[in-house]
């Protein structure tokens, strides 16, 4: 057919609550030690620190999407799933949490000759493969297998920068996503988080609250007038005895418009 049916149907994804859950750094660091070799905890890692969407973006990594230098290592993914919009690609940090993993695994001179960074064992078997492999190894660990393996992996690493205090608009850049996905699909709650707030609890300062709320109004360049100045009365006396200004419009006709006087320190909003 030429054209989708569905084009003007919107769609909606129903996210299931009960399947989020956030799975922690110290968790997959301790499932990662039971993995067969270092091409699967690399997998598992980009999965968790480096928000990949397994097992569909790792297995397009080639050694020259790399770049592990020290002021500003990233590396490049190819989006195959949003690859038909326009955005075909993503450039990710190479956190410190994953750069261990990555090193001795990509190689300079393998870059030179376009080689993919995994090996035909895990680039060219199935999800399925990819999948069990992963329940085998949090198995091993000990570990309570958690729903949702891979993306619970991705969309914990993302709730987690944002709970850093990262900017969502880069968050999304770096993942792939949009903000509305990222709020209805991606965020977590991290059960340490209720934790923390019974504990440590964090002291609001008012002052600094209000200058940032006035700030996005523009009261900061607009400050009210003293009240010992007398512009509110000398205002009232002057619109009394001010005339009605005639505006003319186009065609002519005068209307009465009534101006009132505008403080003199500015226009608040």
């Amino acid at each position: 057919i030429q054209k989708n049916p569905f084009r003007r149907i919107a769609s909606s994804i129903i996210s299931n609550k009960e399947k989020q859950q956030f799975v922690s750094a110290e968790i997959v660091e301790q499932a990662i030690q039971f993995a067969p070799d270092r091409e699967f905890q690399a997998i598992v890692a980009l999965s968790r620190f480096g928000g990949l969407r397994t097992p569909s973006e790792f297995r397009h990594l080639r050694h020259g999407d790399f770049s592990m230098n020290a002021e500003l290592p990233t590396f490049t993914v190819y989006c195959q799933k949003t690859a038909h919009t326009g955005k075909k690609t993503r450039v990710v940090p190479v956190f410190t949490e994953l750069r261990p993993y990555l090193e001795g695994l990509v190689s300079k001179s393998k870059a030179l000759a376009g080689e993919f960074i995994f090996s035909d064992k895990y680039r060219l078997c199935s999800d399925a493969n990819i999948y069990n492999t992963m329940i085998r190894v949090v198995k091993a660990a000990g570990i309570d297998q958690w729903p949702d393996l891979w993306r619970n992996l991705r969309a914990s690493r993302e709730s987690e920068l944002l709970q850093k205090g990262y900017n969502l608009k880069d968050v999304c850049e770096w993942f792939g996503n949009t903000q509305k996905v990222v709020a209805d699909h991606y965020l977590r709650s991290d059960p340490e988080s209720l934790k923390r707030a019974t504990q440590q609890p964090e002291e609001t300062n008012a002052q600094s609250t209000a200058v940032e709320i006035g700030d996005l109004f523009g009261d900061l360049n607009t400050p009210e007038p003293r009240e010992s100045d007398g512009t509110e009365q000398n205002s009232k006396v002057a619109d009394t005895n001010r005339k009605p200004m005639i505006f003319r419009s186009a065609n002519k006709k005068p209307s009465r418009i009534t101006r009132g006087q505008m403080l003199p320190q500015g226009l608040e909003p």
